[in-house]
């Protein structure tokens, strides 16, 4: 920055900036004297723009009328979640009391923080023998990693006053695990597809023709949108409404370079397209990952019917997808001269004239994202339809699990001489970024294959723990909410930010913020996931109810949509990260 003309244009957005601020008396309260002030200053010896100066007032938020709506409305949903529990707590009707049955008594109901955390923390049937045991393990671990890679770099890369020191620390060869957090993402995805796949052909084998109507397809999309939406919807609204009006009261966020993206796209949001729609200002930085998921759903019935026909043919198909998928990202690297990662401090191609199209075309590209979730979903028909358990003896066992950890351990640590300053060629970029997302998928596969199958040992015992689900259910609720405590606890600081060491990291930010974003998920998740999920079930049961009424004919009919169905798609696999946490006991 220090070596740029002070007399070029400023860039729109700086991403390393140096900031200053001065006392002036009240009556220079003015932004351009204080502009003719600090020009005369020189600061960098004339090589450097002053790009921008802000008074203090300039730079504050204040409530407006959309505050209010979205507090009034949590008001009223903490309000219905209190009386709610109380009606449940201390009542305690049954569900087969004729007044429990009412409608909007079931609809009241929905609400009660009480029942809703009950259900949360309930570890009944997780162990059963169609159950996935390591789920809510994985899960977890991948949240905590999204997580602490998140706050690093935006606490330490992207706050403190000693960055370049903080940077030091990724030098390291087990900081990679840090660098490429990005597998966190991709194991969401991989989970997505396990699940869907897993519960919809378990549907299937139940009962072909209901799941197979269109009445079972056109559900299969309405509530995958409205189960994932209010949860999302909310925290964009409180992002953009509420807590902004926090956050940017804060002296660290008070720059006048801080991007303020969500008042004027926050619309996007709700589209689920951040990741196409004026994806360089995107609102709430974190939501691309449920457009791409989202997308990437509403293309599955191209796998998912298929397998109906016959397996060759699903495999067939799916193989396509993913052929198509690997090659898109080996033209892009060789088109763009894309780097091997989204690692932005490793060494970039001087051919490649724009950074964002990486995020555009690579990164957050359900056509490259797809790739990990179609290995999810062959691996999930396969555990569906494959009941027997294989013969494998132990010698091949041990095999497959030292394999297993080399392809997982190869994507994460292979990529060290790129990200500590060594230039890689096109082709060394192309290999690892079209190969490291299915190397990742594979290890995952065999961990998920074999603790299903009873070849998992201590390692499926300690996945299995009951402790995992609760935590697991949440995970969805705390991808969502997580980057608004990762920005809120170090702006609490009245101080600058300094990093010293890694250790005193994580006990002054890192594990806060876990603890603290998994408590603020239990009541989030409670008060909009579940509960707006039951709403959605209970509005779509009166309905279908009611249309059976008017056609007795039709009574007999099977239900147009599946309870499996219901719980595989009724979140978003997580990090999604995303399936019903009340139905889906994994």
């Amino acid at each position: 920055m220090l070596n740029r003309d002070a007399s070029a244009p400023c860039p729109e957005v700086l991403l390393y900036q140096l900031g200053w601020d001065i006392c002036v008396p009240k009556s220079c309260e003015n932004s351009k004297d204080l502009m003719k002030i600090v020009s005369s200053f020189k600061i960098g010896k004339g090589k450097s723009p002053i790009c921008s100066v802000k008074t203090m007032n300039d730079l504050r938020y204040y409530p407006n009328t959309g505050t209010w709506i979205v507090v009034g409305f949590m008001a009223v949903v903490a309000v219905l979640g209190i009386v709610a529990s109380a009606f449940d707590y201390f009542l305690q009707s049954s569900d087969k009391d004729q007044f429990c049955q009412r409608l909007d008594i079931r609809v009241f109901r929905c609400f009660s923080l009480y029942t809703n955390i009950v259900e949360i923390m309930s570890v009944e049937g997780a162990k059963k023998s169609d159950q996935i045991g390591p789920i809510h393990c994985i899960r977890f671990f991948s949240i905590c990693w999204v997580i602490i890679g998140h706050s690093l770099m935006l606490i330490y890369m992207g706050l403190s006053s000693n960055p370049l020191e903080a940077k030091e620390i990724l030098d390291y060869v087990p900081s990679q695990i840090l660098t490429n957090a990005y597998f966190a993402v991709d194991t969401f995805f991989f989970m997505s597809g396990l699940l869907l796949a897993y519960m919809w052909f378990k549907a299937l084998q139940k009962n072909r023709r209901q799941t197979m109507s269109v009445q079972a397809w056109i559900l299969f999309y309405v509530q995958r949108i409205l189960r994932l939406s209010p949860s999302y919807y909310m925290v964009i609204f409180f992002y953009t409404f509420v807590f902004r009006t926090w956050m940017f009261n804060m002296p660290l966020y008070m720059t006048p370079l801080m991007p303020d993206s969500c008042s004027e796209n926050y619309w996007i949001n709700l589209l689920y397209l951040t990741n196409f729609i004026h994806y360089k200002h995107q609102c709430y930085l974190i939501s691309w990952y449920l457009s791409t998921d989202l997308q990437i759903f509403l293309f599955t019935p191209l796998i998912l019917i298929p397998f109906t026909i016959s397996p060759l043919y699903g495999y067939v198909v799916a193989g396509l997808l993913f052929t198509a998928s690997t090659v898109i990202n080996v033209v892009s690297i060789f088109e763009f001269y894309f780097p091997p990662s989204d690692y932005s401090m490793g060494p970039q191609d001087d051919r490649m004239h724009n950074f964002d199209k990486y995020t555009l075309l690579m990164y957050d590209a359900p056509w490259i994202r797809c790739q990990i979730y179609i290995m999810g979903m062959i691996l999930g028909y396969f555990l569906q339809t494959h009941s027997r358990r294989p013969k494998i003896n132990s010698l091949l066992n041990y095999v497959l699990w030292f394999i297993s950890f080399a392809l997982m351990a190869a994507a994460v640590f292979s990529l060290y001489d790129w990200t500590t300053g060594t230039e890689w060629s096109l082709t060394a970029r192309a290999v690892y970024s079209s190969l490291s997302k299915p190397a990742w998928g594979l290890g995952l596969s065999w961990i998920i294959f074999a603790c299903f199958y009873g070849y998992g040992g201590p390692i499926n015992t300690f996945m299995s723990w009951e402790i995992w689900v609760p935590l697991g259910r949440l995970s969805y609720s705390a991808y969502l909410i997580h980057f608004c405590v990762v920005t809120y606890l170090p702006g609490m600081k009245q101080g600058d930010l300094w990093f010293s060491n890694f250790a005193d990291a994580f006990v002054s930010f890192l594990m806060p913020i876990i603890i603290l974003t998994f408590f603020f998920s239990l009541f989030w998740s409670a008060a909009f996931e579940v509960a707006f999920s039951k709403l959605v079930s209970i509005l779509i049961k009166s309905i279908t109810s009611k249309r059976k009424e008017k056609n007795p004919s039709s009574s007999s009919a099977p239900d147009p949509i599946p309870e499996e169905i219901r719980s595989a798609i009724s979140r978003p696999p997580e990090m999604s990260l995303k399936e019903d946490i009340l139905k889906l006991r994994m």
